[in-house]
């Protein structure tokens, strides 16, 4: 402290250095934890469906609020009905909630009416697995 009673800039500094330090870590140890997180859920689905991530199911992450949740591509049927609808939010719920796996679908609705992006994000993510199906039994038709 100085003559006022005053923190010096070295006090100051030495005090934000501190205080970052700690958030840095903190940071880092959320990010491992969602990582493992993360991985677990891949294994879980991996197994459970026969796929892969990005070809039969996907995981995304809506940071603290929204947590992790899990689509997986269910009938192609949905992806039909959706594509000749008008997309509204109505559609979207018709198209995503039969696909949620993770977590419940009540949970889901519940974290979805707090934020409300998580419905096109799930329907974006939804619509390119459909999409990766349809060019793979493309593929596997002309061979």
């Amino acid at each position: 402290m100085n003559a006022n009673g005053e923190m010096s800039l070295e006090d100051r500094l030495a005090k934000v250095r501190e205080a970052k330090a700690k958030k840095a870590d903190a940071a880092a140890k959320l990010a491992e934890a969602l990582e493992v997180e993360d991985f677990e859920l891949e294994e879980r689905f991996e197994q459970s469906t026969g796929g892969k991530r990005g070809e039969r199911f996907e995981i995304l992450y809506f940071g603290s609020d929204g947590g992790f949740v899990v689509v997986e591509r269910g009938p192609g049927i949905l992806f039909q009905n959706l594509s000749k609808s008008k997309v509204q939010l109505e559609d979207v719920s018709t198209f995503v909630l039969p696909q949620i796996a993770h977590p419940e679908k009540e949970e889901f609705k519940r974290r979805a009416f707090e934020m409300h992006g998580m419905w096109n994000a799930c329907a974006e993510a939804l619509t390119k697995l459909h999409k990766i199906h349809a060019i793979d039994l493309q593929g596997k038709a002309s061979s």
